[in-house]
């Protein structure tokens, strides 16, 4: 078939130098991820390098060579690279036999399609990688654009080294604009056979882009100028091979420095994650000295502001079956190597095994807070391998919201790209189509509804913090929300992830702000909705952290958490059978109990660790009076509390987590495998927060804003049996994670709430930091 091409001349290269920088210094963190891979040299052979802007990877023309001529990399300099010369020309025989690494980016007012095209020589003998890009005008809802579309703009690369020519493959297109300039990094890479010996050269380009308009909306993007890149490497980065960018969007710091996503491989031949800038006013390019992330690949990019410090977020998908989220240091120059609360929400398959595809990754700033959009797809629990549903989500680092589908029916999306555009006002994602010959083209969709549910949501979300933090005793919150008692002073909202109030139904227990629903069990007539809560008598909540998927909103408890309920017990329960008021079950067969807190008939707290025979009552409580109870979980120890009293804390057991995680939370009662019919309890106002919080300011805001719960009539004495106290031992110890989620579902209402006090403290034991293979899931 006949296509529009473009090719490019290129002068001959020498042999490059590597340059390696110092040793960076260790990060902190818990992740043991030590990265000693072999040492890897950029090198061309001296020879002529020739670019050709082929639409279909034909063979058959070449452009005469340029001369001699050594360039140093700079791209805001156009005078330091002087010899580009494309051109564009007919060639029969080719075609486009896929279109992958899907990625979006806007010039002024023109969005523009990137990807990474796969290619055949028309008779399916050859084959190589090269790059289209696409003007989109969506003019409806989404545009389809196939591997015959005559508007792509498809580029090979060609090498003639020692006059021995071989095609070379331009790989995972990633960009970045400045003003009217797209710059685009690709890997290079050139399998070319010489006199003495086989040879694989690979490197990275850059390549600088501008709009061409030729009238109408005939618009493209032309590439004028190709660098190549070789950054100085520093700490772990000079030990990587095989570098990469990640695919997408890089970012640009406030300074102008450029950012890339990168991958590489270690000495395991594993694949990290790091990146790659370029400061102006150092004019070089430089690879991070930390890299994090072993197993994982494709990462994608975001720029995070917060007040005047600005941060990057990487996410790619990980060879355990999730993806992983990680944040730089201060302006992007390395990387923690502990993943943020958001690590491991989203898995890669409905079972969360193996890997997974490219994320769609931006940041947009909705009703003035700055928030998260991410897509991936979906796959149904009764149809695992089948097609996946590209879903989107936005979060603040701290609450998530599943928007809902994004991608067709009908159709298998795979990776995706986000761009948002117009000041936040229109969202656009593109998506890969697998077809059912495992080729793929993509498809463009504006998101306009979604955005619009998007704010919605951002909006609860800010009410409600400002409702709790702002809240007092006798006042009336002016937001739309409702205002019965939800607090009686000011509740911290930093890090608070869920929060059960007043909004319930039947089976379900309502996170005001819209995330994981608790799930409620027992009778109807054993539960009665109060204001922000339910009384529970014989029944109880269940709370999910990882129970039905792919997707693990609270995976972070795994890590770290605080919970936190209002409660009144309102029965004292028979003799020998301890109630259950609030704790953790495992996801291990036995389902077994982590950590709780319950209650006797001897009127004592019951603190029950993982290891039953260690059971230990405290301090005494009254029936009808308020409490303010929780768990706190760190990396080396598990506390229990009541109004700021700490009652408990026992060492961390780090082979808890070897093969399992969390399954749930319990909450008001608990009848794993058991019939309870006793037990009467009120619980309000639950809280989760991201993290182990402990400081004295945050007990005491948490205790001021304690409302009363009112007295249910006088004193019962016991009835009926409750759940056995009992619990199992944990049998078993992990490597791979087991299969665990659950829905996302709304919730729209807010409830409020009263007042307490005293306070101690109990003696944490220090003991020495867990590694990331006790506290994270090992990618294999």
């Amino acid at each position: 078939m006949l296509s529009r091409v473009a090719a490019v001349q290129a002068p001959r290269t020498h042999n490059r130098r590597r340059v390696t920088g110092s040793s960076g210094r260790r990060r902190e963190g818990r992740e043991s991820e030590t990265q000693r891979p072999h040492m890897f040299r950029l090198h061309f052979y001296s020879a002529v390098l020739l670019l050709v802007l082929l639409m279909c990877c034909g063979t058959g023309w070449v452009a005469a060579a340029g001369g001699e001529t050594r360039n140093t990399i700079d791209p805001f300099k156009r005078a330091s690279i002087s010899f580009a010369n494309w051109k564009e020309f007919n060639e029969d025989g080719g075609e486009i036999t896929s279109l992958r690494v899907p990625g979006l980016v806007k010039v002024g007012d023109d969005v523009f399609a990137v990807a990474e095209a796969q290619c055949g020589d028309g008779n399916g003998a050859g084959s190589c990688a090269g790059i289209v890009s696409k003007h989109l005008n969506i003019s409806d809802d989404s545009m389809d654009i196939s591997m015959s579309d005559i508007s792509l703009f498809c580029m090979q690369l060609v090498d003639a080294a020692a006059n021995n020519f071989g095609t070379t493959e331009v790989l995972r297109p990633t960009t970045v604009v400045i003003g009217e300039i797209v710059y685009m990094l690709v890997g290079k890479y050139s399998p070319t056979k010489s006199q003495f010996e086989d040879t694989k050269e690979r490197g990275l380009l850059l390549v600088k882009g501008t709009v061409s308009d030729e009238g109408g909306n005939n618009k493209k993007l032309v590439w004028n100028e190709t660098h190549v890149v070789d950054p100085q490497r520093k700490g772990e980065s000079v030990l990587l091979t095989e570098f990469l960018g990640g695919g997408g969007s890089g970012a640009v710091m406030g300074d102008g420095t450029i950012v890339f996503p990168m991958q590489a491989k270690n000495k395991d031949v594993k694949r990290v994650l790091l990146s790659m800038s370029f400061n102006p006013s150092d004019k070089k390019w430089e690879l991070s000295s930390t890299a994090t992330g072993k197993g994982c690949r494709d990462p994608t990019l975001v720029k995070w502001k917060e007040d005047d410090d600005e941060r990057l977020f990487m996410m790619a998908h990980c060879a355990g079956g999730y993806y992983d989220v990680y944040m730089s240091t201060w302006n992007g120059y390395g990387w923690n190597t502990l993943g943020e609360p958001l690590n491991r929400v989203w898995g890669n398959s409905h079972n969360r095994k193996g890997h997974g595809v490219q994320s769609g990754f931006t940041t947009a700033t909705i009703e003035g807070k700055e928030v998260m959009l991410v897509t991936a797809p979906v796959y149904a629990k009764d149809n695992e391998g089948g097609k996946g549903r590209l879903h989107l989500w936005v979060t603040d680092k701290a609450r998530m919201y599943d928007v809902g589908p994004v991608s067709r029916e009908n159709v298998d999306a795979a990776a995706s790209s986000l761009l948002m555009k117009d000041n936040n006002k229109e969202l656009i994602s593109l998506y890969e189509n697998k077809k059912s010959d495992g080729a793929y083209s993509l498809v463009a969709v504006r998101l306009t509804e979604k955005l619009e549910r998007i704010k919605e949501v951002v909006k609860t979300w800010k009410d409600l913090d400002s409702a709790l933090q702002s809240c007092s005793s006798g006042s009336s919150v002016t937001v739309d929300l409702p205002k019965k008692s939800m607090c009686n002073g000011p509740v911290p909202t930093e890090r608070l992830v869920g929060f059960l109030s007043g909004n319930s139904t039947v089976t379900e227990w309502r996170d005001e702000y819209l995330g994981v629903n608790a799930i409620v069990h027992g009778p109807a007539e054993k539960r009665i909705g109060v204001p922000n809560g339910l009384t529970f008598k014989g029944s109880w909540a269940e709370w999910p952290v990882g129970k039905l998927g792919q997707t693990v909103p609270y995976y972070f408890a795994n890590n770290g958490f605080t919970l936190v309920a209002t409660v009144s017990i309102h029965e004292v329960p028979q003799s020998g059978s301890p109630v259950p008021l609030i704790g953790v079950r495992m996801n291990d067969t036995s389902s077994t109990v982590l950590f709780g807190l319950s209650y006797t008939h001897e009127k004592k707290w019951l603190a029950i660790p993982e290891n039953s025979g260690d059971a230990e009552d405290f301090d005494d409580w009254e029936p009808n009076r308020t409490y303010q109870v929780g768990l706190r979980m760190n990396s080396y120890c598990w506390i229990a509390f009541v109004d700021r009293e700490e009652i408990d804390c026992k060492r961390y057991n780090e082979s808890l987590f070897n093969s399992h995680r969390i399954s749930h939370f319990y909450i008001g009662g608990d009848s794993k495998d058991r019939s309870a019919t006793g037990g009467h309890v009120t619980v309000t106002n639950v809280m989760l927060y991201n993290k182990k919080l402990s400081e004295d300011d945050f007990l005491d805001e948490l205790q001021d804003s304690k409302v009363t719960i009112p007295s249910i009539g006088a004193e019962k004495q016991p009835t009926g049996p409750v759940a056995s106290k009992d619990v199992s031992v944990f049998p078993e110890s992990r490597s791979e994670e087991s299969a665990a989620s659950h829905e996302l579902t709304e919730g729209d209402r807010v409830k409020q709430e009263e007042k307490t006090a005293p306070k101690i403290r109990c003696l944490q034991l220090p003991l020495p930091r867990l590694s990331e293979d006790s506290l994270f899931l090992n990618p294999p």
